[in-house]
């Protein structure tokens, strides 16, 4: 075969020859390197009929500056298989800011389903994590979304340092919590050692709205949070958890004055 098509090289541009040659060419493509004669012969032909096979060939032959462009066109207006050969093609040849481009396109688009947007936003986010913060802080606020997933998303946001969307997860499973949940635990974290105005308020409505130990306990995050001297807007009810909440807090904030 390699002979025929030795002799078949000279006569590539004569009709009859050519269509004999391609063939050959493309049977040797399947076992044998002939990248860069395959590349050259198949570069006007890539809009043809026969654009699949010739990519195909191509990503065997490792011709990647002309397959990986045509690959992730394929990819975009076809999907699978084409979207995982585009990927694995894209890693294997280094082209990783090509890669990066492509999905940071994908993760954005508006025609695929949920589950498909969440597969690109995850492979953008092992190509450029700072690239798959905004697409995660949507996926995030997702009506529906399952509280583990929000918790799994709001941690991956705060170690990607969006600490702006990571809080506001937090605060939104916060506000459905209890004063001694982990949600709590994390929101408090996110907010820092020291609290600001907003962030008490927060605590103290908290407080107020709850009754016994809960109350109780949501006083007790307030003298943690540095808050201590606030309480007064926070009765006891008559519940004597909460009383002796209150008198620890009134006594640190004695003692801190």
């Amino acid at each position: 075969q390699d002979r025929r098509l030795a002799d078949l090289r000279p006569l590539r541009n004569l009709a009859e020859a050519g269509e004999l040659y391609g063939r050959m060419l493309r049977s040797a493509a399947l076992y044998h390197p002939v990248g860069a004669e395959l590349a050259n012969w198949a570069r006007p032909r890539m809009d043809g009929p026969d654009r699949e096979e010739l990519v195909e060939l191509l990503r065997l032959q490792k011709q990647w500056d002309l397959a990986l462009p045509a690959m992730a066109d394929l990819a975009r207006s076809k999907g699978d298989p084409w979207f995982w050969n585009f990927v694995e093609s894209a890693r294997s040849a280094g082209r990783k800011q090509m890669l990066g481009d492509f999905l940071r396109a994908e993760a954005a688009r508006t025609d695929l389903p949920t589950p498909a947007l969440d597969q690109r936003t995850d492979l953008l986010a092992e190509e450029n994590s700072n690239a798959a913060l905004p697409h995660l802080a949507k996926r995030a606020n997702r009506p529906g979304l399952p509280p583990g997933d929000q918790r799994a998303l709001a941690w991956r946001l705060l170690e990607g340092g969006d600490k702006s969307s990571a809080r506001s997860i937090y605060e939104r499973l916060a506000e459905q919590a209890g004063p001694t949940s982990n949600d709590v635990d994390q929101l408090l974290y996110v907010w820092g050692d020291k609290p600001g105005e907003t962030e008490v308020s927060w605590l103290l409505r908290r407080a107020r709205s709850a009754v016994g130990g809960d109350r109780a306990a949501w006083i007790e995050r307030i003298v943690h949070a540095g808050a201590a001297s606030q309480v007064d807007s926070i009765e006891s009810g008559g519940d004597p958890q909460v009383r002796d909440a209150l008198l620890r807090a009134h006594q640190t904030a004695r003692n801190l004055s």
